[in-house]
């Protein structure tokens, strides 16, 4: 008996995520929040330090989504929110940056979407 075409080559659900086998959300915001670290009350030096080690460690454990909380400062335009911002858009690991909705923090808030190790 001959196989037919679908048979042998059956469609690819390409809106699924190769690691775990599940749907890939259409949009960073429907993701899950894996992990959150608030720099509230650090300085500049400590907030940068801090968010590279939480960076290392959510990146390690593969995680995907992780949350930056780093306050608005004065007038909504504070050292912390603009520096962490311009360090995390430079870090390789770092794919798509985006605020969080108001009620999660607002422009306080900063997520990130890691990306996944070549392998």
């Amino acid at each position: 008996m001959k196989q037919s075409w679908l048979d042998r080559y059956p469609p690819v659900d390409k809106d699924r995520d190769a690691d775990t086998g599940t749907s890939v959300p259409v949009h960073p915001t429907d993701l899950p929040v894996e992990a959150r670290i608030d720099l509230h009350g650090m300085r500049l030096e400590e907030a940068l330090a801090a968010t590279r080690r939480f960076i290392d460690e959510c990146s390690a454990a593969r995680y995907r989504k992780i949350v930056v909380i780093h306050g608005k400062g004065a007038g909504g335009n504070g050292v912390l929110k603009r520096e962490i911002r311009a360090y995390v858009e430079r870090d390789p690991r770092v794919g798509r940056t985006g605020y969080s909705k108001g009620n999660e923090g607002g422009t306080g808030a900063l997520w990130l979407l890691l990306k996944r190790p070549q392998r």
